[in-house]
């Protein structure tokens, strides 16, 4: 049996990937999900995701956020720059925001006022809008 102070010293496991991507295609379309976390280590995981759909034929890239659940400011970084890139290439970018504490981060630098999210579900705002017009 180890002793308690071999098990200290014994050299921890491999951390889990950090980030890894979905990817749901329709013709040109193309979704690109990132799951986990969203930051300078995992940034080169997301560009090349994003240039497999380029080099795919995508006319089109959506960035749906739903399963981020970290970025910092590295993540951002990532994003405004494919998003730079596709507008130099003639390709539509749209982002699909996350969870709040995701989206915060936008909201915070500002850049939720720039780049181009749509709504998740974009019947859905209309629906609440009118409810909420109903309301009293």
């Amino acid at each position: 049996m180890a002793s308690p102070s071999a098990l200290v010293s014994a050299p921890p496991d491999e951390p889990l990937e950090q980030l890894t991507v979905e990817s749901l295609i329709a013709g040109v379309r193309h979704t690109v999900i990132p799951v986990g976390e969203l930051d300078l280590k995992s940034g080169p995981v997301l560009e090349a995701a994003i240039t497999r759909c380029c080099a795919q034929g995508a006319h089109e890239i959506t960035l749906d956020l739903t399963k981020l659940d970290f970025i910092d400011s590295c993540g951002l970084w990532t994003i405004t720059s494919a998003k730079n890139w596709c507008d130099r290439q003639g390709l539509g970018f749209v982002l699909i925001a996350g969870a709040a504490s995701v989206h915060e981060v936008f909201e915070a630098t500002g850049l939720s006022d720039v780049l181009p999210f749509r709504p998740l579900h974009p019947r859905s705002t209309v629906g609440l809008a009118a409810a909420s017009s109903h309301a009293v």
